[in-house]
């Protein structure tokens, strides 16, 4: 998880493009001078183009490390180094990260780099890092920086806004993108930040969005977060052929980048792909990070061109190598399977199809050539199998992980090329669902070991008593089905169901529309974001107070079973509700709240942020975001049902 952005001052003709992918929030602020409506015509190989990138995800103090900051400034630049060739005369590119990254080399490079920029270029400069703001001063923390020595290492917002300003003075189009967060995301006692708290509340979300829209006029402004949203970063937040993972705004602007935005012949503009970038950055946060967006004044121009489709000759190969590579990967002939998706994918870049079962072809190959992790999966397999019946933890409170398997999900009918369409699909809406860190997905491989184990086949699978016990056997708290069927040319309905194995019933049930094979990620992501929404609801995640230290606090809710920093419970007391002797209903009574700050595999600190009764050891607490019961409004709760309350 990421948290909130740096607080820039005022300045003249900048472009703001912070996108939450670090910590907090992204803005996009547009600012030029006014440009005639010609200008969205703008001919190709006209200008150069000016990239300067810089992402630390590693600090001198190792404690601060992010995750994908560095991959984030790699990744923008080379997509625009190849999306604007056609487009502008020229590229040029510059990126430093992790130790290339200190407060001279960005302020000094940037002069460098931009001195021979004209005004009818167009300059990128993309900062990714951690921001903090002390003593009401807004800093980027380049590499050595830290608490301790932000006065000689840190990057104060003024002084990167002045090397700003003097790029804009020779470039009529500057687009500047900041990536970054506050300390207030950290917890002290881990990190050792505790003087960098955050002293000024407006900075975060809106509130920075409409303050920077205020004092810079002429301006199109996209906050990657509202209010006191968090941003988020993941492994899962990554292109097909991408191996490691993005903030989910940047992720969101690269799948703009790669196809997935409006172009105009040919052309992604700055505007329109910003809206997509707002849209695509809720759908994959499930709704956690919902950007914002003024855009009352603003010039529009062109930043990248689009991806040309492959001649139809190449496409036609593709679909061809797609097929025998199915074909391969069915019989185990995995090598030959490896070298037509490839191929496939490099013939043609759109077919996402040949892009997902090549990730998963690589993985079936790692594991076979891992004779530990294959012997691992028979002894997990025979584990399970040795506790099978298992039916959850006796106590309703206990926290558990929400396990999901996918069990019988198949193809029906469809050109022959398409035959691992749902492999694909399913491949993609587990890599989501994990991402969130509230599901963990059964591991095709140990599904294939306790089959074995059971002497049953995939087809056996059809059989929904099997299915059932088998979502039973590992342990799994749903198990999802279904099919992709073929309704016309290279045009599927996508039908998911999720049973719960403990009650047999139809928790999920999904209807996708996926027009072309080149929407597998779209529909993937915006099935993903449905299972969460609909898991959420059903089964908010619940623990109990283990401490108490003044407004701080311990409970037994941690990343295993599904905790995240930011996530905020209701503290709660339970009011039995009684007919004839028997408990019918339990009450929820709300005695405060409080937020996740840091989080552990088994346990999480959080901030007491209200209380009206008191909060001790044992006192429960469950899920806020999540709306499956409503106490505050005096409604009753079954006895033993999920609850939550707003």
């Amino acid at each position: 998880m990421r948290c909130p952005a740096l607080r820039l001052p005022r300045s003249s003709k900048l472009i703001i493009s912070m996108m939450a992918a670090l910590c907090g929030i992204g803005l996009l602020v547009l600012s030029t001078p006014p440009m005639p409506a010609a200008t969205l015509n703008q001919p190709a190989g006209q200008g150069t183009l000016w990239v300067f990138a810089v992402g630390v995800s590693h600090n001198r103090n190792s404690m601060i490390d992010l995750q994908f900051a560095d991959n984030d400034a790699q990744t923008l630049a080379a997509a625009l180094d190849e999306r604007g060739k056609g487009l502008f005369k020229e590229i040029k590119i510059k990126v430093l990260v992790n130790d290339q990254v200190t407060r001279q080399s960005i302020l000094e490079g940037m002069k460098s780099f931009f001195a021979a920029a004209k005004a009818d270029d167009t300059g990128v400069i993309a900062l990714m890092g951690h921001g903090v703001i002390f003593d009401g001063v807004s800093y980027f923390l380049p590499y050595p920086a830290d608490a301790t020595n932000l006065n000689s290492e840190g990057l104060p917002a003024s002084d990167f806004e002045a090397a700003v300003r003097s790029v804009s003075l020779k470039v009529q189009k500057v687009v500047l993108m900041l990536d970054t967060c506050h300390a207030e995301a950290f917890s002290p006692r881990a990190r050792g930040l505790n003087r960098l708290t955050l002293s000024n509340k407006a900075a975060r979300g809106i509130s920075l969005v409409t303050d920077v829209s205020d004092k810079v006029p002429e301006t199109f402004v996209l906050g990657s977060s509202q209010g006191n949203e968090s941003s988020w970063e993941d492994a899962s937040y990554r292109l097909p052929d991408e191996k490691e993972g993005h903030g989910a705004f940047t992720y969101a602007l690269l799948r703009g980048l790669d196809g997935e935005a409006p172009a105009y012949n040919g052309i992604f503009y700055v505007e329109e792909l910003s809206a997509y970038v707002s849209h695509k950055t809720v759908e994959v946060t499930h709704g956690r990070q919902t950007p914002t967006l003024n855009s009352t004044h603003g010039a529009n121009f062109a930043i990248a061109r689009a991806v040309s489709p492959p001649p139809p000759a190449d496409g036609q190969q593709a679909a061809a190598l797609v097929k025998a590579g199915e074909q391969a990967r069915q019989s185990g002939q995995m090598a030959q399977a490896k070298t037509a998706l490839t191929r496939a994918a490099q013939l043609d870049p759109k077919n996402q199809v040949a892009s997902v079962l090549n990730d998963e072809v690589s993985a079936d190959m790692t594991y076979q050539s891992s004779p530990d992790e294959q012997r691992d999966n028979v002894l997990a397999a025979a584990k399970l199998l040795k506790s099978s019946g298992y039916k959850g933890p006796a106590d309703p409170w206990a926290p558990r992980p929400m396990v999901v398997a996918f069990l019988d999900f198949v193809t029906v009918g469809g050109e022959p090329e398409h035959a691992g369409l749902h492999d694909a699909l399913v491949a993609r809406i587990s890599q989501s669902l994990q991402g969130t860190k509230r599901v963990r997905v059964v591991d095709r491989h140990l599904i294939a070991a306790v089959l074995q184990e059971q002497k049953l086949s995939m087809t056996d699978l059809s059989n929904p008593a099997t299915r059932l016990r088998l979502g039973q056997i590992l342990v799994s708290r749903l198990i999802g089905t279904g099919d992709v069927a073929s309704i016309g040319k290279d045009n599927y309905l996508v039908d998911l169901q999720m049973i719960d194995t403990e009650t047999t019933e139809l928790k999920v049930n999904l209807s996708e529309r996926l027009d072309g094979s080149d929407k597998i990620l779209a529909v993937a992501d915006k099935s993903a974001s449905d299972i969460l929404d609909q898991l959420e609801r059903d089964y908010p995640l619940k623990g109990e107070v283990v401490a108490v230290d003044g407004d701080q606090a311990v409970v037994n809710l941690g990343s295993r079973a599904g905790g995240t920093t930011g996530m905020r419970m209701n503290a709660v007391l339970e009011k039995p509700i009684t007919a004839d002797g028997q408990v019918i209903a339990i009450k929820l009574v709300k005695i405060g709240s409080i937020e996740i700050t840091e989080v552990q595999e088994n346990g999480s600190f959080a901030k007491v942020l209200d209380h009206t009764g008191s909060l001790t050891k044992g006192t429960k607490v469950i899920e806020a975001a999540s709306p499956a019961a409503a106490a505050s409004s005096g409604k009753p709760v079954p006895a033993g049902a999920a609850s939550s309350i707003r």
